[in-house]
């Protein structure tokens, strides 16, 4: 049996990695890296890396919502490297696409929807 973390990590500054599945039991250490990120660094960016995400529940989509809002609120913007295709509601793909700045357009969920709008932030 296989157990997946249930906090983010971060391989490099500026960069948290989401764990496999993305529950209501990774919010609170989300919500901790996030206040202790934006109180200590001096970068202007911080990188969600959502790319190796199986599961995402929606309490953890609410939780990148209010990371979002925090991080502007701090002079930070938030980008985030989506999850591969499936992973998400289509709709909550779109809303994803739409409110962050995308890392890589060719794999984000609008360009499988046939838009290509460019980097939203």
């Amino acid at each position: 049996m296989t157990v997946h973390p249930l906090v983010f990590s971060s391989p490099s500054d500026g960069v948290l990695l989401a764990p496999p599945h993305c529950g209501l039991l990774v919010v609170p250490d989300f919500v901790r890296q996030v206040r202790s990120w934006c109180a200590t660094t001096t970068r202007a960016h911080l990188v969600v890396d959502l790319s190796q995400v199986e599961a995402f529940e929606a309490g953890a989509f609410r939780a990148l919502l209010w990371a979002r809002r925090y991080c502007m609120s701090h002079g930070i913007s938030l980008t985030i490297v989506p999850p591969r295709n499936g992973v998400l509601p289509v709709q909550e793909a779109v809303i994803l696409c739409d409110l962050f700045a995308a890392q890589s357009d060719e794999t984000s969920p609008r360009a499988t929807l046939g838009s290509s709008t460019g980097t939203l932030a």
